[in-house]
């Protein structure tokens, strides 16, 4: 990951906003990943279905060839290897068709299985997190308004006070000032359970960040084994062919 990553690049310190956008600029680039490995295991796939085919008709070629049958001496014996020579390069793109799929296109998708099954167990813990956090950003702008509300009812009761002659006003406004420490309780805490939530809530990022970016490094790490073991692999047959 280093060809891609800065030294001491983190995801857990780069992805953060109020909207979640960083979370889903990370998802997004998880599902690009995946699908970037889904069309190389196709590729794989493809060209062993290819390879196979080729063999096999290749190898139907020599064994009904008669090439040769009808010269004799040295001509006869040079143009009898023909067949032979064909039949060594079909077994080696039917062998090669088969490497394909044990060591290529199978590792592959055990590969995409696991890296399916830890990209689930992230992504369900952040949303559920992610909920759990607007959960409680709408129970803390309720109570913040109710308190700014009885607030303004009291200061209203207040200035009435001023205005009119004292009587049952007063009870009014005592009735209403506890009103207030009430709502006063109920946003503190709202605030301090959000508080509470929104702190698992970075701690449960940071950790699916982190997870997320240990998945890129060995996501890039195996496709360039992978990739590097097909080059190798084409190069070996050719090599054949040219023969």
């Amino acid at each position: 990951m280093t060809s891609t990553l800065q030294q001491g690049t983190k995801f857990s310190d780069a992805f953060w906003d109020n909207q979640y956008k960083g979370i889903e600029i990370v998802t997004s680039r998880l599902r690009k990943s995946r699908d970037t490995c889904e069309e190389i295991k196709k590729l794989y796939e493809l060209r062993a279905t290819i390879e196979q085919d080729y063999g096999e008709r290749l190898l139907k070629l020599a064994q009904s060839s008669r090439i040769g049958e009808f010269e004799e001496n040295s001509f006869a014996e040079t143009l009898l290897r023909i067949p032979s020579t064909l039949e060594t390069t079909a077994r080696a793109h039917i062998d090669l068709a088969q490497q394909l799929k044990d060591h290529l296109e199978a590792p592959l998708d055990g590969f995409l299985k696991d890296q399916k099954e830890i990209r689930r167990v992230q992504q369900q813990q952040i949303e559920n997190a992610k909920q759990r956090k607007t959960i409680h950003e709408s129970d803390v702008a309720r109570a913040k308004e109710d308190y700014v509300n009885e607030c303004q009812k009291l200061k209203s009761l207040e200035q009435r006070l001023h205005d009119t002659m004292k009587g049952s006003i007063e009870k009014e406004i005592e009735e209403q000032k506890r009103t207030v420490i009430v709502a006063d309780q109920v946003y503190k805490r709202s605030v301090d359970h959000y508080n509470t939530v929104n702190e698992k809530f970075i701690r449960d990022w940071t950790a699916s960040a982190d997870k997320f970016q240990e998945m890129e490094t060995k996501r890039i790490s195996y496709l360039r084994s992978t990739l590097w073991s097909f080059a190798n692999m084409m190069t070996s047959t050719f090599s054949i062919d040219e023969e």
